[in-house]
Order: structure tokens, then sequence, then C-alpha cells
């Protein structure tokens, strides 16, 4: 905002209004008014303001693997490249999930996760990427919800470069609420946390080809 010059001997006066959004959290607007008796400059900007989130403590499961249905993704979900079932209420963003790439289409192993829509149908997927980073939001007013990622190394050691990450849960000013080494974990584990408001999870590759994660999934 540029303000003419004033005279000598001559004040102004300087207003602000702020108005939410019909959310009530989310991205303001700020208006700046500088006044004299002769002239008048206005500006406005966009600031984002949020609730701090509510993130429960981390509960890794080992035993699951890839037989997710009836245990995770009750309320949605997204598998790379095999679809999607968007969560009611829930924003579910994968935009910065990084590429997809499938190992195996049609996997008899225990560790390949079941197909979305075709019984007796395995597959081994993943987002990767040097960093993979997935942003949920329950809304402020919301129930708390669960949200898991199933991590597996499709690769392994056999590939010869055994993956392993780095995974954190921040909100949007970079507040950092879980953070933890996943290890090598070619056999597969599932990691989920009960959220209540906006965090971002991301993973960041420590050792291997690059991060990723096979799956994300609400409820």
């Amino acid at each position: 905002m540029k303000v003419p010059p004033l005279k000598p001997g001559e004040s102004a006066a300087a207003e602000f209004t702020l108005t939410p959004p019909p959310a009530g959290a989310g991205r303001f607007t700020v208006r700046a008014t500088a006044r004299t008796s002769d002239w008048s400059v206005s500006a406005t900007r966009k600031v984002l303001v949020f609730d701090p989130p509510e993130v429960g403590a981390r509960v890794r499961d080992d035993t699951t693997r890839g037989d997710w249905k009836g245990v995770y993704g009750g309320d949605g979900w997204e598998l790379p490249g095999f679809g999607r079932k968007n969560p009611e209420g829930v924003v579910l963003d994968t935009a910065q999930a990084g590429g997809t790439w499938t190992w195996n289409g049609n996997s008899t192993e225990a560790r390949a996760l079941q197909h979305p829509t075709e019984a007796g149908r395995r597959i081994l997927p993943s987002w990767y990427g040097d960093t993979v980073s997935f942003t949920v939001d329950t809304g402020a007013n919301a129930k708390a919800k669960r949200v898991a990622l199933y991590l597996v190394d499709g690769d392994g050691a056999a590939g010869g470069h055994p993956r392993d990450e780095e995974v954190s849960v921040s909100d949007a000013a970079g507040t950092v609420y879980d953070t933890f080494r996943t290890g090598h974990f070619d056999q597969g584990f599932w990691v989920a946390w009960t959220v209540k408001g906006r965090v971002t999870i991301t993973l960041r590759k420590v050792t291997g080809a690059n991060a990723g994660a096979s799956g994300i999934f609400i409820g």
C-alpha cells in the first residue's frame, strides 16, 4: 500500500478490519486503510489462521499387513494407482505424495494389500519420492479420526538398497507432533494416529532409492 506524502502538520488515521472465512478457520481477509481529510488508501491481504490440531499417540501394527479391509479405511482411503474412497467430511490431499509405482499388481504375498474392488487379488503399490507428504483435515469442530499409513518396501533386501524413512506429523505452522524412523520395512507395517484438525504427514528418504507409502486410510 503506497501512502501519499503528508502535508506539514497533517496526520493520517489508520484503520484495520478482519473478515473471517465462513467456517471460522482458514484464510482471513485483513483490510488496512490510511486516510486524511483529503485522501484515503486501502489494501487487503489474506492471512492463514487455524486452530492447532490434536494428535494422539502413534500406534504401530505389524500383524494386519495386507489384510486391511474391515480394519482400516472405514471412512475413506487412497491406494496409489488403484483408486480412492473420499472420506465424508475429511479433506484428504495426496497432491504432494510424489509419483506412483506398482511392484506387483497380482501378488500372493501376505504383505501385499487386498485390492479395493477385486476379491482375492493383492497388490504392492507405492507413492515414491525423496519426500512424500499427505495433508489431512478433519475440521476443527469435527470428531477425531484415525489416520493410518501402510508402509512396505517392495524391493527390500532383495533390491540391494533397503529403505529407511523418517516420518513426521506437523501442522501448518511447522510444529512437529510426532517423528520416528521406520528402519527397514520390507515385511510391511501400519502406523496410525488419532487426529482432530489439519495435519501434514511427511516421509523423507534416509536410505534406499526413495521414501514411499503404499496407502493412506481414514477410520
